[in-house]
């Protein structure tokens, strides 16, 4: 699996006899359920809704599928509300797609794993798009025998990963800054599920970030004057992001452009992967990349992402 690898076989546990909750669930075998997902954020109320897509890896068909979105669906499954989705597999190999809060993107959980995707969701000033939000997904390699019963727990991780530009120079006035535009170009917008965590390139892809009467030494910035968050699918191959920042007063005179391509102290190209968060420090002397965890929650982001898609 390239990229940021996610996957796991973990151990076989009995079923548990929990509370029922309204959801959704599909088997195209009939019989005695054998496997289980346990997602713990559904149980938590942690995320909004949860889709499980089971494809059988020797004909790339979907074999199964769960789903749940704040209770509401057309049939009771029981466990759901425990975070726990219930499936009859016969023998074979298989992946499990996870995927959380689906609804900041467009998702299409397709029956063909290779056409399952999801994208970033039109904004309503095309050809913007808005941003990835706080979608989490989790990939589970599953051999089955068809008789063992077995419990897989996702491990969901965020997908998107987030740049924090920090503005630090002093050859602008601070106080005269009205409005701030943050663009990184060559970003990815599309994520095909067979592909994991490696997206598709798009071809003239930017993000475009609007900050307006951006406040002055934000608490979380490190002492910066300015910080400017951003949040994008991570890296596409062979794509390298580079940034640009205008910086102009209340009636957008311009006060000051900088443009710099990403790359790390080793010069490097960025290259961002799911949850990663990477710095960029704007200072007297130049701009410097540094590659940071994230371990601070995600906002539901606004951004207005322009280029063509592909096949476009």
């Amino acid at each position: 699996m390239s990229g940021k690898t996610i996957k796991r076989i973990l151990a076989c546990t009995p079923a548990i006899m929990l509370l029922a909750a309204a959801s959704c669930t599909y088997n195209y075998f009939e019989g005695t359920i054998n496997y289980r997902v346990f997602v713990p954020e559904v149980r938590d109320h942690i995320v909004n809704n949860c889709h499980v897509l089971i494809y059988d890896r020797a004909t790339g068909a979907l074999t199964a599928q769960g789903y749940t979105q704040g209770g509401q669906s057309t049939t009771d499954q029981s466990k759901i509300a425990e975070g726990i989705f219930e499936f009859r597999l016969d023998k074979g190999d298989y992946k499990v797609c996870v995927l959380a809060n689906t609804d900041s993107v467009d998702f299409n959980p397709d029956p063909i794993h290779e056409q399952a995707s999801f994208q970033l969701m039109s904004h309503p000033q095309p050809p913007f798009t808005k941003g990835p939000g706080d979608l989490r997904l989790d990939y589970i390699d599953r051999p089955h025998d068809g008789a063992t019963e077995i419990t897989d727990t996702a491990e969901i991780i965020r997908y998107p990963a987030r740049i924090d530009v920090r503005y630090r120079a002093t050859d602008v006035d601070a106080d005269a800054v009205g409005k701030a535009i943050v663009r990184i170009n060559n970003v990815a917008s599309v994520q095909r599920l067979a592909a994991d965590t490696v997206p598709d390139a798009v071809a003239e892809g930017h993000a475009l970030y609007f900050f307006h009467s951006p406040a002055k030494y934000p608490a979380d910035a490190d002492g910066a004057i300015f910080q400017f968050t951003a949040y994008l699918f991570p890296t596409a191959p062979e794509s390298v992001l580079d940034l640009v920042l205008h910086l102009s007063d209340k009636n957008g005179n311009s006060l000051a452009n900088y443009t710099h391509g990403l790359r790390l102290p080793d010069t490097s190209p960025l290259v961002l992967t799911p949850g990663d968060r990477a710095i960029i420090d704007i200072n007297n002397n130049g701009i410097t990349v540094s590659l940071v965890g994230w371990d601070s929650a995600i906002d539901g982001s606004e951004s207005e992402i322009g280029g063509k898609k592909p096949n476009s």
